[in-house]
């Protein structure tokens, strides 16, 4: 479920978010994710490719981000 999915992302990144390092002077920490979905009628589908290819968009939109891959 597309929803399930970019939720679950959305906690792992706000979690990492809210990690504060003294070695690193508590400078903030982001994470960008991109969420690819399985289709089961299109098994064939390449899901690692989809989600980098999500994951660079959402890092070239701005980082500290979730996109989800739509083709």
């Amino acid at each position: 479920n597309k929803s399930r999915a970019m939720e679950l992302a959305e906690r792992i990144r706000n979690s990492i978010e809210s990690i504060k390092l003294e070695e690193i002077n508590n400078q903030p920490i982001s994470a960008s994710f991109g969420v690819s979905l399985f289709n089961k009628e299109s098994p064939q589908l390449d899901l690692i490719g989809q989600s980098d290819i999500a994951l660079y968009q959402a890092k070239k939109s701005g980082r500290n981000k979730t996109v989800l891959y739509s083709g």
